[in-house]
């Protein structure tokens, strides 16, 4: 082996270990989205880091597998940019929602001033950084998959059951022993300071951990790995369970029926699995036979939580945590109105990402008004328009619209099961995002982007990669 070998050998361990690393820094340091924590100024010079890194040591070839969410992280690093740009005060003060803050102007100032788009230049600023760092971290994601795909799942699949572990040791001690954050929901929520939030990943975990069981179905002694799912399976939903949410609870449903359909055709109850010469006796004798007692766990599983779910909409048609429903949850539904208002005034150019706190008090009427705060909007779709405006949208749908055509390609391509998991994943945090804001916490989005980007990749590109990484290291040889 060359000196070239030796040395790319080196550099793929450094790549995987930063990915370690980074989601160390999540777990200890990302599970909140407010922009006062104190964790997220600590993560985020890590993130950029790491993205420093990643573009020096990798040409952009390399990160082909999340093309796609890397020019989006891109794009709404560079609209946060944008909106940062100072403009002249007969521009700014021109601009819907501005008329407030032009008066004031007016009154402390002798001449009026310039201003960047956004209301709030820190929580947009905030906006920024969260991207890049979450790019950072992306990238490093990228090129450790490429080296160990096994790994990297292993990761994502530990970060999940910490993340219930911690959840039942804080729900033990009575939550005052294990708070990571200065503000956090009243139902334990693991590594997250929101319980929502830490529903709804665990419920996404259940598909993460069935990713990486389907990678261990032609191996021996996949009938014991298969029950080890079983068992993690349950213990994410244990800690749905133990996060009292509602919209955690929906979430578990949609991933369970989506892991069973997974498994049934795994196994050979919708779609008989074709063996070959490379398996062993073991696998082909056992597996398909042995395998049905994951499916049976499964459904069981997934009948409890259905049952769970219709006695609670029988008792309340709300969204939050079971034991908060007098504020958080009808706050959810009282405020659309001054939503929708919101939203029809700022669609144009938007107020700024990370700009919604300071916009909101100036349409809250006073039928609303607490000793509480609304400092998101708990609707993404809306807070999206408010925020962005139309070419925050714009972007958005540009996503949304790549992703609707990998998932039809992936179906035509006859690659069922990720095109499964991936609208699994999608329903997931579309629920999290119509009553929450998931994706604000940088610990669920990397989560996020990285099972996306594992199940929208076709086989074809998977062996194009390898291909390419075998012949560089021919090559070096």
């Amino acid at each position: 082996m060359g000196r070239g070998a030796v040395a790319s050998n080196a550099g793929g361990k450094v790549d995987l270990w930063l990915f370690f690393a980074f989601c160390g820094a999540l777990a200890l340091l990302g599970g909140a989205s407010r922009a006062d924590e104190i964790t997220l100024a600590l993560l985020r010079p890590f993130g950029i880091g790491l993205l420093a890194y990643a573009l020096w040591r990798h040409p952009w070839a390399d990160f082909a597998r999340g093309k796609a969410f890397a020019i989006f992280l891109i794009a709404m690093t560079i609209l946060a940019a944008i909106q940062l740009v100072p403009l002249p005060a007969s521009i700014w003060s021109a601009l819907p929602g501005r008329e407030v803050v032009a008066q004031i102007d007016a009154l402390l100032f002798d001449s009026s001033v310039a201003r960047p788009l956004t209301l709030s230049p820190g929580g947009t600023w905030n906006a920024l950084f969260y991207t890049l760092s979450l790019l950072g971290g992306f990238l490093v994601f990228l090129v450790a998959f490429r080296r160990n795909e096994e790994a990297v799942l292993l990761a994502l699949t530990a970060l999940l059951l910490a993340s219930v572990a911690v959840a039942f040791l804080e729900a033990l001690s009575g939550g005052s022993s294990l708070t990571f954050y200065r503000i956090t929901s009243p139902n334990p929520a693991g590594l997250f300071s929101n319980s929502n939030h830490f529903g709804v990943a665990s419920a996404l975990g259940l598909l993460v951990a069935a990713e990486l069981a389907r990678r261990w179905r032609n191996r021996p002694g996949a009938t014991g790995r298969w029950v080890l799912f079983a068992f993690v399976a349950l213990f994410l939903l244990s800690g749905v369970m133990v996060s009292g949410s509602r919209v955690a609870f929906l979430a578990a449903g949609v991933a369970i029926a989506g892991v069973a359909i997974v498994i049934l055709r795994e196994s050979g109850f919708l779609t008989p699995r074709r063996t070959t010469a490379r398996d062993s006796w073991f696998v082909r004798k056992t597996a398909t036979r042995k395998v049905r007692l994951g499916a049976v766990v499964v459904l069981v599983a997934m009948a409890v939580i259905a049952v769970v779910a219709i006695g609670l909409f029988q008792r309340d048609l709300s969204m939050g945590n079971f034991e908060a429903p007098s504020f958080s949850e009808d706050l959810r539904f009282s405020v659309f109105p001054v939503l929708t208002e919101m939203a029809r005034q700022q669609w144009l150019v938007g107020a700024g990402l990370g700009s919604f706190d300071v916009l909101y008090p100036m349409f809250e009427p006073d039928a609303l008004m607490s000793n509480k705060y609304l400092n998101e909007a708990h609707n993404d779709v809306l807070q999206i328009v408010i925020e962005g405006g139309i070419l925050g949208v714009a972007i958005w749908l540009a996503l949304i619209g790549w992703l609707a055509v990998r998932i039809v390609a992936l179906l035509r391509r006859g690659e069922i099961d990720n095109a499964l998991l991936m609208l699994s994943a999608l329903a997931i945090v579309g629920l999290g995002s119509a009553f929450d804001y998931v994706l604000r916490t940088p610990l669920m989005a990397f989560i996020v982007l990285c099972s996306l980007t594992i199940w929208s990749t076709p086989k074809w590109l998977e062996r194009s990669v390898q291909s390419q990484d075998r012949g560089k290291t021919g090559r070096e040889h």
